[in-house]
């Protein structure tokens, strides 16, 4: 029995997980090495007996030992209600996700790849509160217009897509953001944005995901409903796909993917009973209206000046600079005469609309809107279209130029200033030089020219008898 447990001690508990059966072929092996050094030889189990045993060994130990620790515990959890909400707005779970499906450009008509969803869903209503679809990776950026458009009304949806039938209610700031320890949820960018909006940003422990289930559980489903339906669908897993080309069957484009996006939160999944709460979220949520007010910021513009990015800035004559672009007016310049030094400014600028930053008044405690010096450029472009227009530009130069001729040109002039540094014959030449100049007169050298005599101021000289000649006038002089 000593040498069964150390086999499967060895070999079952590991993590290269080998089959049942290459363990029992090892454990008769060993039991044929001990027999062949034994009078009397050690019966071998029959393998269903073998099985049985390694079946009685303890279900938690043996999968921690061949799949973690970590994959063990979420397996074997005790499950119950989750957490408990009482009122709409209280709990709010923020995830992202790459949803199953390639979409295409609507300009080429060749595939841009999948797009990624960020999403808010309520908790206590199971009401999506509002989301954010784009070709960006999870970053600060994608939480903070999935906050803007879970703040805002949903009015817009009457207008855009008129085919939807049923209104949105959704909207506010929550109370409380539960997230993953995903680095965009710990940037100092999103903690000063939930600062200003009052919200509790929490996260869950690290490697434990369920925690904010629901919002998980919600993405899982709207990919099932929706991507694994459209042609380009990826599915969710590879032996699914089979031979299944999801980039040449791609036909839909992004602005088309979240059209049917809305259409399936708003006219399906709000208007479903869902299987926790025995209710329609949109049911669920009007009622939540009855015991919450739902809070708003004061204002759009200052609900645009939160969700920005926060940065500082030298502020000199020509303004502040921002990527490369630069932003003044004649507040900004009365700001600087305060200071006769440059100095260092806060900036807030929005991602998806570079044409003006906001640059912060210490003295005012206030904010002052500054436009950019080009704003026929820089007006509605986002910085994504800014990065990418700079690259472009860059790379056109690059292409431009000359590399090898200029590298040669480069190492000739390097060799030319070498050559000269070395030629003996630019001291020469110096010499000479100095040499030619003309010598200037010495006056020791020319008689004629003589250095006249100092006079003398001694002590002596000044008290020598003066020989005065005197002249005696005539008696007719006058």
């Amino acid at each position: 029995m000593d040498e069964l447990h150390a086999i499967v001690e060895r070999l079952w508990f590991s993590r290269e997980k080998l089959p049942i059966q290459a363990v029992y072929d090892a454990f008769r092996h060993r039991i044929n090495e001990l027999n062949a050094e034994r009078l009397k030889p050690l019966k071998i189990p029959s393998r269903a007996q073998f099985y049985r045993i390694v079946d009685q060994i303890d279900k938690y130990d043996a999968m921690a030992a061949r799949e973690g620790k970590r994959v063990a515990e979420k397996h074997f959890r005790a499950t119950g209600a989750g957490a408990v909400t009482h009122h709409i707005l209280e709990r709010v779970e923020v995830d992202h996700t790459p949803l199953d499906v390639i979409v295409v450009n609507e300009r080429t008509g060749l595939a841009d790849g999948r797009p990624t969803l960020t999403l808010l869903l309520c908790r206590h209503s199971r009401m999506v509160l509002g989301f954010s679809i784009g070709f960006e990776p999870p970053s600060e950026l994608s939480v903070m217009r999935a906050l803007r458009h879970a703040i805002l009304s949903k009015a817009y949806v009457k207008e855009q897509y008129p085919d939807i039938h049923h209104e949105w209610p959704a909207y506010g700031i929550p109370h409380t953001l539960i997230c993953d320890n995903g680095l965009e949820f710990h940037s100092h960018q999103l903690r000063r944005v939930c600062a200003e909006l009052n919200i509790e940003l929490q996260f869950c422990p690290k490697q434990q995901p369920h925690y904010k289930g629901a919002v998980e559980r919600f993405l899982g489903t709207l990919n099932r409903a929706v991507c694994h339906r459209i042609p380009g669908t990826t599915f969710s897993n590879i032996a699914h796909r089979g031979d299944y080309n999801s980039a040449d069957m791609a036909r839909i484009t992004l602005a088309d993917l979240k059209s049917l996006i809305h259409e399936w939160v708003i006219d399906i999944y709000h208007q479903e009973v869902h299987r926790t709460t025995h209710r329609m979220p949109t049911a669920m949520w009007k009622d939540g209206l009855g015991m919450v007010e739902p809070l708003l910021p004061e204002s759009l513009m200052q609900l645009s000046l939160i969700l920005t990015k926060e940065t500082t800035r030298r502020l000199s004559h020509q303004g502040v600079q921002v990527h490369h672009l630069f932003y003044n007016s004649a507040e900004l310049g009365l700001l600087r005469i305060r200071s006769t030094a440059r100095y260092d400014v806060s900036v807030r600028y929005d991602p998806k609309d570079m044409g003006a930053v906001w640059v912060y008044d210490e003295l005012q405690g206030d904010y002052i809107h500054v436009p950019c010096t080009n704003p026929d450029y820089a007006q509605g472009l986002t910085l994504r279209q800014h990065d990418q227009i700079l690259k472009d530009t860059k790379q056109r130069g690059l292409d431009e130029q000359d590399e090898e001729e200029l590298l040669e040109s480069k190492a000739r002039f390097q060799q030319k200033i070498e050559d000269l540094s070395r030629n003996k014959l630019i001291r020469e030449r110096k010499k000479a030089a100095r040499d030619a100049m003309p010598v200037p007169p010495s006056w020791s050298s020319n008689p004629a020219l003589e250095r006249p005599k100092e006079p003398d101021t001694t002590a002596e000289s000044l008290f020598e008898p003066l020989n005065f000649k005197v002249v005696t006038r005539g008696q007719g002089d006058d």
